[in-house]
């Protein structure tokens, strides 16, 4: 399954969105991480087999230390 991460950032300053971003790539799961501009601040694309999985990459997102919240949008397959 895939699912696409939006991340909102505890800070807003360049260098702390760059350390964001490179953690998150590195995250078992995620696919690609970006930064973006608007009231979301980096997207990731994640896979995952499993419910249980998804959970653990939001958990490792999370334990980067610098998201302030995520919210989740699994893709629907048509």
């Amino acid at each position: 399954m895939k699912a696409y991460i939006l991340i909102r950032l505890t800070s807003f300053y360049r260098e702390d969105m760059k350390k964001a971003v490179e953690q998150i790539r590195k995250v078992n799961g995620v696919v690609s991480a970006d930064a973006v501009f608007g009231n979301i601040d980096i997207i990731a694309i994640v896979e995952f087999k499993t419910f249980e999985e998804i959970k653990k990459i939001i958990e490792d997102i999370y334990a980067t230390g610098m998201v302030r919240d995520t919210d989740t949008r699994i893709v629907y397959p048509l």
